[in-house]
């Protein structure tokens, strides 16, 4: 955008240069082609001089706004690259911050399958544990075992705490016996200075659309 601006600058100066420039340069070549008596050199030099003063003024006039103006646009790029730079130091430490928060979804007790390494499950316990230095708020869990829903944990946990919820699922569904696939599958949610944040065991945790709590 500014550089845009600048270019548009230039141009009109350019346009004034190559008009008075056109200007004075057949203004010459008149008097060279065009005989002149000897006593109106003098005023025609006169006039000359003025109008080569006049277009000095008038061209440092428009550098001196052209300047005025690349300063001011120079100044709004470098504000609003220090703005861009500070949000990325930010947001890489609001990043380093959401990657302190652990949660774990695992099931409780749970009955013996016919398929080997298998249980049927009811009971599931979800935890949320806070070890960044701020506190998370608004933490919701979901898993595609119980429908993907989700489902409230916590509105605040603060820095150092855990919380933990238990849930009997309406009917028992099928889970490893090492945990691995109901913690992996699960998914949490929770708000972390500003930023909406979604954390899923063996994925970066990274930031998502507020509006992804619109129907939970």
């Amino acid at each position: 955008m500014a550089d845009a601006v600048v270019s548009r600058r230039v141009q009109r100066v350019q346009m004034v240069m190559i008009a008075l420039t056109s200007f004075v340069v057949g203004l010459t070549v008149g008097l060279l082609l065009r005989p002149v008596p000897a006593g109106r050199f003098e005023a025609v030099g006169t006039w000359v001089g003025a109008l080569v003063g006049m277009t000095a003024l008038i061209l440092a006039v428009l550098a001196f706004r052209w300047s005025e103006d690349f300063m001011r646009l120079m100044e709004h790029s470098r504000r609003e690259q220090a703005e861009d730079h500070a949000k990325r130091l930010e947001h890489a430490r609001l990043q380093r911050e959401a990657d302190r928060v652990v949660c774990q979804a695992r099931y409780i007790g749970g009955t013996v399958s016919r398929e080997p390494g298998m249980v049927l499950a009811e009971d599931i316990e979800v935890q949320a544990s806070n070890n960044s230095s701020q506190a998370i708020s608004e933490v919701y869990w979901r898993m595609p075992q119980l429908g993907g829903g989700w489902f409230w944990l916590s509105d605040v946990i603060a820095p150092g705490q855990r919380e933990g919820r238990r849930l009997t699922a309406s009917f028992p569904f099928k889970a490893r016996e090492d945990q691995r696939e109901l913690n992996r599958d699960a998914e949490f949610t929770f708000s972390l200075g500003g930023v909406r944040w979604s954390a899923q065991y063996g994925r970066p945790i990274a930031p998502v659309d507020p509006e992804v709590l619109r129907n939970h």
